[in-house]
């Protein structure tokens, strides 16, 4: 998906890049990108022993096992709302980015001057796609 796609929803049309600063501005608390990573792996696990021994009745499980914990993190940790009642398709996906992020040492803690230079940049690259105004 590129930067430059617009995802319409009732009050407020955003570009992936300023998804992604919005989703990082409701996300800066290391506690909480934990918390998501936990969901997200575990509900991987709980999908890998469903196909594995197919026990698809454990699909079911699947978003509270995955969403339990991040939303927990939203309302214990973050104290706002989940970014996933609103937008759940590119919340989903900005949670695998998160986790990636996470897990090979991109995000370090809160919102790093790293992420916000790659936030800065994707947003660059979107006004850089865009066709110039007549």
């Amino acid at each position: 998906m590129s930067d430059h796609n617009v995802e319409t929803t009732g009050e407020v049309s955003l570009t992936n890049a300023q998804f992604w600063s919005l989703y990082l501005a409701e996300h800066q608390q290391l506690a909480n990108c934990w918390l998501h990573v936990l969901g997200t792996i575990a509900s991987w696990l709980v999908i890998a022993v469903a196909i594995v021994w197919q026990w698809w009745w454990l699909l079911i499980l699947v978003p509270l096992v995955g969403y339990g914990p991040a939303w927990l993190g939203h309302l214990f940790v973050e104290g706002n709302r989940p970014l996933s009642i609103r937008y759940p398709v590119r919340s989903l996906m900005a949670d695998y980015r998160l986790t990636w992020q996470m897990l090979t040492g991109g995000r370090r803690g809160g919102v790093t001057s790293e992420l916000r230079v790659n936030a800065d940049d994707d947003v660059q690259s979107s006004n850089a796609n865009r066709e110039p105004d007549a």
